[in-house]
Order: structure tokens, then sequence, then C-alpha cells
């Protein structure tokens, strides 16, 4: 394999990342979990290109969930895979010119040789999703096949399964591997999502009034934490309304809370004012986002000066 950009797919294919991996049934009306080796080594190979390339570019080569321990499982793992398979194809070997005058160096040539293979379409057809298939094909059979790890592995270990439930763990899975799965599938997911919307609706979306809304009326604690309250007693609407996980840790978590001011009330309004401080060109510390956002601009001010005068926003 090559380290130009061209060959990235290969790191980055959903069948390699997922090892091939299938569930079988065990006999006794379950499923088990299984890896196919040979994309198991598909997988490593794919992860050692990797590592490669980012150490050349002088990236930190620690790879993925497993940091560095994963790129020397997978040479190990390659060791044992090749001396299994016993390849006795007989490969040319010639002598080329060597580094200096007058050496030589022994180059073995396999590329013309014919090779005694087994064939890998059986292996294919195993596997819930497989490289010939349309990418939203792949990317929806991932998230199935993820996300049935995910249930197996909650329902195994007596653990909830998600809801919006208000009482709904804040951490579905917190096990390592379980949460390597639960970033594949959302990966996986935001991509479906992106290919299945199209172009245009890459463009920003936002839901930052409502959330700005429930922050600054502070409506999230004027719910009851086990009950509903109806719209009157919050507005001039009929209907009634009750916490979902996410509203109830806004008024039960501080932390939460202080993250919701952070983003609405110092945040968003520096951002949408930060276009306008750059078209003034100046490199003033005083004309910014921040600084149109909270009435100070064009003065002697910096935001350090003004989170140092409101000590409660800083």
């Amino acid at each position: 394999m090559t380290l130009d950009k061209s060959m990235d797919y290969l790191s980055q294919d959903q069948v390699y990342m997922a090892s091939g991996n299938i569930r079988l049934p065990d006999g006794k009306g379950n499923t088990t979990l299984k890896s196919i080796s040979m994309y198991h080594q598909l997988h490593c190979l794919a992860k050692m290109r990797l590592t490669l390339q980012q150490a050349r570019e002088g990236v930190d080569i620690g790879v993925g969930w497993r940091d560095d321990a994963h790129w020397p499982h997978c040479f190990d793992y390659l060791h044992s895979s090749i001396l299994c398979f016993a390849d006795g194809t007989l490969e040319s070997v010639s002598l080329q010119p060597g580094p200096t005058v007058g050496t030589a160096v022994r180059v073995i040539d396999a590329s013309l040789e014919t090779r005694h293979c087994r064939d890998s379409k059986p292996l294919e057809e195993l596997l819930p999703f497989t490289v010939s298939k349309s990418r939203i094909v792949q990317l929806a059979q991932l998230i199935s096949s993820g996300i049935t790890v995910i249930d197996t592995h909650l329902g195994d270990n007596g653990l909830s399964t998600p809801s919006f439930n208000p009482d709904s763990p804040v951490q579905v899975v917190t096990q390592e591997d379980m949460v390597r799965v639960k970033y594949e599938v959302l990966g996986a997911t935001i991509e479906l999502r992106q290919l299945l919307e199209g172009p245009m609706k890459l463009l920003p979306e936002s839901n930052f009034a409502p959330l700005a809304a429930v922050y600054n009326f502070d409506i999230a604690s004027k719910v009851p934490i086990d009950a509903t309250i109806s719209f009157a007693d919050l507005f001039s609407n009929k209907g009634y309304v009750a916490h979902t996980a996410a509203s109830k840790m806004l008024a039960e978590n501080q932390v939460a809370r202080d993250l919701m001011g952070l983003t609405f009330q110092e945040c968003w309004p520096a951002h949408s004012r930060a276009v306008e401080a750059m078209a003034h060109k100046s490199e003033d510390a005083g004309v910014s986002g921040y600084a149109l956002a909270n009435n100070f601009a064009n003065s002697s001010m910096t935001t350090f000066d003004f989170l140092s005068k409101n000590a409660d926003r800083a």
C-alpha cells in the first residue's frame, strides 16, 4: 500500500473498521458476536497504514480508542495470520543496482506470480453488509449491526436502554469497547443523514433560539421533576408539559445550567456579531464580536477588562 491520500479510504472503510463482525446463533436461542479473521486482518492492515502515514506527517501515532497499544497488536496479529495461511507461492527474485556504485540488492517481485488463493466471496456473503452494496445500505447495516451489539450488551448486563425518560442514565454505555461501537454508530448515523438530506441540508441549521428561550426564562426549573404542569401555568397556551432527560438535567444540574449560560449568554451573542467586528478591520482589542454584543466596542476596555468588572460572568 502507498501512503498517499488516495488510499485513505482503506483506513475509513466501515467493513474493515468493524472487523467483519457478524452475529451467529449459539444453539440456545441467543446469538454471539464473532469477527471474521480476514476482515480483522484487513482492519489491522488499514490501522497500520494510518499509523505510518500519521508518523510520516508528524502526527501523534496513537490510533483510535486503544492508543499506542493498537498498532503493536496489529503487527503481532498479522504475523500469526501470515504463518497460519502459509502461502507457498514461489516468487521471482532478481538483482537490482544497490544504493552505492558496485553494489546490488535482491528484490522479490510477486506482482506477476500466480497465487494460490482461497475464494473470499463466501466470507463476504456472511457479512450483514459488503463493499459491493451502496454506501447508504452499508451505513444502514453498520448502524443496525452496532445497535444490536450495544443492545445485547445492555441486556446482558441489566442496564437501561436509551430513552427520553427523565430517569434514563446520563451515559448509556461506559465500557471501552462499547463506547467505540457507539461512536462508530454515531459517525455512520451522521453520514447517512447527510447523504439522505442532500447537500442543501448540509448548510447550518440551528435550534439556538428555542434553547436560548429555555435558558433565559428558566423554563426547566419551573417544570416539576416528577409531575406535569399545564402550559397555562407557564404560558397562555393549552396542554401539558413534563421533563425529558435533558430538561431534567438542566433543572437539577448546575453545571448543565452554567454550560447553557456560557453558550447563550456569552458565546452566541458574540458569535453573531463577530463578522460585523471583522468588517471594522481594526486591530483594537476592544473591537470584537464580544465587545459589540456587550456594548463596550470602541472603548479602551478589552474583553478581560469587561469580565473583571462583571465577575458573575467570568
